[in-house]
């Protein structure tokens, strides 16, 4: 967990730590990665660190939350579920070498934690009756893991793809699909 808030210095110290938790990944694997060799690196004390932080996971976890603030902040002010998946899109190209540690970490659940603390704003941005609760749910997770499984497989292709092309592959992935649609009479629900 981390407790960072808005403070400004709390916030360039948990960029400071991001910083050092770059270069440390350089160097050792991430389970390797101590909180004396963050201190080490970043000059940021231990008592700071956890002020901020119970563990160096938790420093993900919250650059990953910020990019979603991000995300959901953009979106609100377009709309659409296609204009979401763009700004997804660029965001996480930007942040590519954040997206290369979480996966290196073998952390990618800290990425469906950050989507699930804004189910209810993907919803509304894709036009999903959240009504039927259930099918909202999958819906959503869905979407989620298709999301991530792209950015997985960019992440295993070297990040060659620009965003629009990533979008590109998802919207024929997608289509690949459209063969089997098949109304609930025609297959007896």
């Amino acid at each position: 967990m981390y407790h960072v808030g808005n403070d400004k210095r709390k916030i360039e110290s948990a960029h400071l730590l991001l910083d050092s938790l770059f270069q440390l990944s350089k160097q050792k694997p991430f389970a390797m990665i101590t909180i004396s060799d963050l201190h080490r690196i970043s000059g940021i004390s231990r008592s700071t660190f956890y002020r901020l932080f119970d563990q160096p996971l938790d420093i993900l976890a919250y650059q990953c939350d910020i990019i979603m603030e991000d995300i959901i902040q953009l979106q609100e002010s377009n709309g659409d579920y296609f204009t979401f998946l763009t700004i997804m899109a660029h965001k996480w190209y930007e942040n590519a070498k954040l997206l290369e540690l979480i996966v290196w970490s073998q952390s990618i659940d800290l990425l469906y934690h950050s989507f699930a603390k804004y189910e209810s704003e993907i919803l509304t941005f894709i036009k999903i009756d959240s009504q039927d609760e259930v099918l909202a749910s999958y819906i959503f997770y869905i979407l989620v893991s298709s999301l991530l499984g792209t950015l997985q497989a960019w992440m295993k292709h070297d990040k060659k793809e620009k965003p629009e092309e990533l979008l590109s592959i998802m919207a024929r992935t997608f289509k690949l699909f459209e063969p089997y649609k098949k109304t609930n009479e025609e297959i007896g629900l």
